[in-house]
């Protein structure tokens, strides 16, 4: 799975980036992870894990003021990319992860406690066969 629209992650911290003139800009740094269950053990697994994973445009103004709970916070990407730069100088690649956009998978814009295992129950619940 990894990370990809419509992964489910997780969002761990949230921080407002800052300018150079040290004003707030507009994106937001998140540590995500996006995990798999592993069908063997049943426990999941990470498969994608960054501290420095952007949220910009949309997804920076729907993950202001969220509050982070102790389990995480769940969300379904919906738009990412991610670029990479090579510095000639140093000799280093350096690889960026953006977010432009996610949705919490209640849609209520509100912090979720549900797992993926109860969404997808739900979901079969709904099914008329």
């Amino acid at each position: 799975m990894g990370f990809r629209n419509g992964a489910f992650a997780k969002v761990w911290k949230i921080e407002h980036g800052t300018r150079a003139d040290g004003s707030v800009g507009n994106y937001s740094v998140c540590n995500l992870t996006v995990s798999r269950k592993n069908k063997q053990t049943d426990k999941y697994e990470k498969e994608f894990q960054d501290g420095f994973v952007r949220f910009v445009g949309d997804a920076h103004n729907k993950i202001q003021g969220k509050e982070i709970p102790n389990n995480g916070l769940t969300i379904k990407i919906g738009g990412c990319d991610v670029t990479n730069r090579y510095n000639q100088q140093t000799k280093k690649t350096y690889v960026n992860y953006i977010v432009f956009d996610f949705e919490f998978p209640d849609n209520s814009q509100q912090n979720n406690t549900k797992t993926k295992h109860d969404i997808f129950a739900e979901i079969d619940d709904e099914t008329p066969f």
